[in-house]
């Protein structure tokens, strides 16, 4: 299986990705209540042109907007 990230046009190939998250447990050890927070990781192979996706996270002079 061939997973493949399509980011405002540009596709790229994912090695990995990982949706983790917290939840409270009770006393007797199960989980109580809704998960409390997540986070999703992603990791693709590195490409020529691949420089757009560090300057779209980390560029401070370029609006995007969100979906």
């Amino acid at each position: 299986m061939k997973g493949i990230l399509n980011f405002k046009g540009i596709e790229r190939t994912l090695i990995s990705f990982r949706l983790p998250h917290r939840r409270r447990i009770d006393t007797s050890g199960y989980p109580c209540s809704l998960p409390r927070d997540s986070f999703f990781y992603v990791s693709f192979l590195a490409e020529e042109g691949d420089d757009f996706f560090m300057q779209w996270m980390c560029g401070k002079n370029i609006a995007h907007g969100g979906a």
